[in-house]
């Protein structure tokens, strides 16, 4: 199946998927913990209308990496790798929701798997 990486016609808008998934509503950990699992909610619905949409599954990894499930997330990048064969190690590095499992082994496993680490 070839990966959706423009937007159907039922799916969610991914400018509103992302900023929800990243503002910065509270720094209180129960208003946050609430906003995560209402975040994925979110992302899963969006995957559930796109199953193979690319910013989805990153969408996921990085929700997963805030929570410090370090399972989930390499899990949803190992999606995200195979809708993106050209999926860069630099797109990870950049981005600092990935902060919390970065240097976790099975992270930096998953990383070595990319294009760009072959």
């Amino acid at each position: 199946m070839k990966c959706e990486a423009f937007q159907t016609e039922n799916a969610l808008d991914d400018r509103s998927v992302h900023a929800e998934i990243f503002a910065v509503f509270s720094s209180d950990a129960d208003a946050r913990e609430h906003w995560y699992a209402e975040a994925e909610k979110k992302v899963a619905r969006a995957l559930e209308i796109a199953p193979r949409h690319v910013v989805y599954w990153f969408n996921k990894a990085c929700l997963a990496s805030l929570r410090q499930d370090v399972k989930a997330c390499v899990d949803a990048l190992e999606q995200w790798r195979d809708c993106k064969p050209d999926a860069s190690s630099a797109e990870l590095d950049n981005d600092p929701d990935f902060d919390n499992v970065r240097d976790t082994p099975e992270f930096q496993e998953f990383r070595k798997k990319l294009a760009d680490n072959k």
